[in-house]
């Protein structure tokens, strides 16, 4: 167990206790002659823990001293939880980003593939939709014709029409008076 494992596992240790002594927390921990000295001297410097003793280093060997878990060392082991709450969701957020990451490679990929695939390929368009399309051309072909046909009428008719309207006027225009306006007495004859 690395250094820090071992300082968290003793303020877990400390913290379900009601007081305790170094000596316990060496033997449960399996603390080696090194982290027992580095744990006495954060002791005695009041960094962990609370003793009661103002010379606690000279005096811890020589006697056994109750040990208090103290407001301190409870916000370290928050701040602790914190911090591994912190690495977690930050490896979740590195998760789900690389994901993301990951399907928005494989949907361009698969999107230029389909795009590629899809210009060199040949058209080919269904048989009855192409057959009923050439049907409408040809309707649409013949229906022109007959309004062609039926605009050409439409204009000879107008040209004849105009011609007897002429024709009409044109002879009253010449036509004597005499025969306009004809005497009584040669109609009662």
């Amino acid at each position: 167990m690395r250094l820090t494992e071992k300082y968290i596992a003793v303020l877990r240790y400390a913290e379900a206790k009601e007081s305790f002594t170094l000596d316990e927390i060496k033997d449960h921990l399996c603390l080696s002659q090194t982290e027992f000295h580095l744990l006495a001297a954060q002791i005695h410097r009041g960094e962990l823990f609370y003793s009661g003793w103002g010379d606690y280093i000279n005096n811890f060997d020589k006697q056994k001293i109750n040990l208090y878990f103290t407001v301190n060392d409870k916000f370290r082991l928050l701040s602790h939880a914190e911090l591994q709450h912190a690495r977690k969701s930050a490896k979740s957020a590195t998760t789900f980003a690389s994901l993301a990451l990951l399907v928005s490679v494989v949907a361009s990929a698969s999107s230029i593939y389909f795009s590629h695939a899809q210009l060199n390929s040949e058209v080919k368009h269904p048989v009855k939709i192409t057959a009923t399309l050439e049907n409408i051309e040809q309707s649409l072909k013949h229906s022109s014709k007959n309004v062609d046909f039926l605009k050409e009428i439409s204009q000879q008719l107008n040209m004849i029409q105009n011609t007897l309207q002429k024709i009409a006027t044109q002879s009253e225009i010449n036509e004597p008076l005499t025969t306009r306006f004809s005497r009584p007495a040669e109609a009662g004859r």
